[in-house]
């Protein structure tokens, strides 16, 4: 079957010619990778005589393997016998799909379970890996049936966070503490070596294909982080993140009336202001919540780049001006130090400055998501603002304190998210009763 080869493109030949005692694939979705191992296990079936198990996160996924696993024996000229979903396992009342040829070797098809491999021996294959309930257990047992008798684990998957046994293998391959084989294999990569013309049955490379194919899948992404984790190999960390995307998107709302100047607010309504200072790199944000009821509203959301101290010190004394603007909290780190003393100065009590250490963080954070956890505060619905407001992660050290983290990047370091957090913060410093959400630790601290 090796003259057949041809058929599969650049990455996937890789993959079946690895010969690694151990082999670790991060992977797009959707890029013929298990059609590629269906290949492999009926070519060392037919040479070796020996038993391949895969196993995947769930039934419906084994069963389509073997069928993958049938047309390559056709292509081959081989006979074997589908014999359909097997009881393996009386004891434990294990099933599986089992294709058997006529030398005697099998290929095993089945969902994840780390019984499974016990008192067995061939090639394994773990499907999906980074969504298998139990991975550690599911790992031990393949290394433990393989191994020994010189057979192969090899492992395949798209990525399902970064706080998985995945992820973490990934990263231990990368930097060459394990001496496995490595594949990466991204969309564009795929599509690189011809993907698209592949699926859409092309007889040339087609560049406007190949764009239009990408722009494609891009677009039909619900955000930025399902385009990075499951097309662009980029572990999300949404485990980590300290505002997930489903409770950002429960308190969006398209419908919020924003003003766009200080001057726009309603001098009747009560406004609680947030502003993180950036100067150079970072954005300065200015965020501004009213309190309707328990709830706190966005009424304005002003972002300045590369804007003079002047300017910016003008805008807030607009701000603070209307009388309806309670109080206001401003980043009193480096760059914001005078800014937030001479506002202080201005302004007295109505003003506070806040230093940016990790204590002040998680101080300033707890409040934030209580209120986004009871949907007690709207927000814009808007790509920046989401992708900001998800930027910060939640780090728990080994003495288990709790820190918030920001990695900055072209787009800003979380700016957003933490002028949004003073804004909140100056509400809840305030005298005044407070809703009971804000009265207690939020769910899961």
């Amino acid at each position: 079957m090796v003259a057949r080869l041809n058929y599969f493109l650049p990455y996937q030949v890789r993959w079946i010619l690895d010969e690694s005692r151990t082999s670790i694939a991060e992977k797009s979705r959707r890029v013929g990778f298990t059609y590629a191992e269906a290949y492999r296990s009926v070519e060392r079936r037919l040479k070796l005589g020996t038993n391949h198990y895969f196993a995947s996160r769930d039934r419906e996924t084994a069963g389509l393997f073997i069928d993958d696993c049938k047309t390559f024996v056709r292509v081959a000229g081989a006979v074997a016998d589908d014999m359909g979903e097997q009881v393996i396992d009386k004891e434990r009342d294990l099933t599986a799909f089992v294709l058997r040829f006529a030398n005697g070797s099998k290929i095993v098809a089945l969902s994840s379970n780390p019984e499974v491999f016990r008192g067995k021996g061939g090639d394994i294959t773990l499907d999906e890996f980074a969504f298998h309930p139990q991975p550690r257990k599911v790992l031990k047992s393949a290394n433990a049936s393989a191994k020994i008798w010189g057979h192969e684990v090899r492992i395949v998957s798209t990525h399902n966070g970064d706080t998985n046994l995945f992820f973490r293998l990934c990263q231990e391959v990368r930097q060459a503490k394990r001496p496995w084989g490595y594949h990466h294999v991204s969309l564009p990569e795929a599509v690189g070596q011809g993907l698209a013309e592949k699926i859409q049955n092309l007889p040339s490379i087609d560049p406007e294909a190949r764009a239009k194919f990408l722009a494609d899948v891009h677009g039909d992404c619900v955000d930025e982080s399902e385009w990075m984790e499951e097309y662009l190999c980029i572990a999300g960390s949404e485990e980590s993140a300290f505002l997930s995307y489903d409770l950002i998107g429960a308190c969006e709302r398209s419908d919020l009336k924003l003003a766009t100047s200080p001057e726009q607010l309603d001098p009747g309504g009560v406004y609680y202001a947030g502003y993180d200072v950036g100067r150079s790199h970072d954005l300065s944000v200015l965020w501004v919540l009213q309190k309707v009821g328990d709830t706190y509203v966005t009424r304005m959301v002003r972002e300045l780049a590369k804007t003079n101290y002047t300017a910016q010190e003008g805008m807030l004394n607009v701000i603070m001006s209307n009388h309806a603007v309670k109080r206001l909290c401003i980043d009193k780190g480096l760059i914001g130090g005078m800014l937030a003393e001479r506002q202080e100065q201005r302004w007295g009590r109505r003003v506070e400055g806040v230093q940016f250490n990790a204590v002040n963080k998680v101080s300033m954070g707890m409040p934030l998501l209580r209120l986004f956890q009871d949907r007690l505060v709207r927000v814009p619905s808007s790509d920046a603002i989401r992708e900001d407001l998800h930027k910060t992660k939640k780090m728990t050290a080994a003495n288990g304190n709790v820190r918030l983290v920001t990695e900055s990047d072209d787009a800003g370091h979380a700016d957003r998210f933490w002028a949004l957090a003073l804004a909140v913060s100056a509400a809840d410093t305030l005298s005044v009763p407070l809703p009971p959400p804000m009265e207690r630790k939020p769910a899961g601290w």
